[in-house]
């Protein structure tokens, strides 16, 4: 059945590998964006917090980079 509302679709997105990967790479991303800033402004508790969810729910991405670390790192120098 085909998802009524955005909302659902977002639902969907999320429960699918699709959706855990687009997480995961933000979550990655968003870390070494936020870790490249001084440390005054690295907001360390929120990153504690992104890492977790990055390690136990949401590795994907992180699994990716350790197979092959250029893909991953040719994005975050582009932040």
């Amino acid at each position: 059945m085909e998802p009524k509302t955005r909302k659902e679709r977002a639902k969907n997105l999320l429960d699918s590998i699709r959706g855990h990967f687009i997480v995961s790479q933000a979550l990655f991303l968003a870390i070494k964006s936020i870790e490249k800033r001084p440390f005054r402004h690295q907001e360390p508790s929120n990153v504690e917090d992104m890492q977790l969810l990055l390690d136990e729910i949401f590795p994907l991405y992180k699994e990716l980079n350790e197979v092959s670390p250029l893909y991953a790192e040719e994005y975050a120098e582009e932040m």
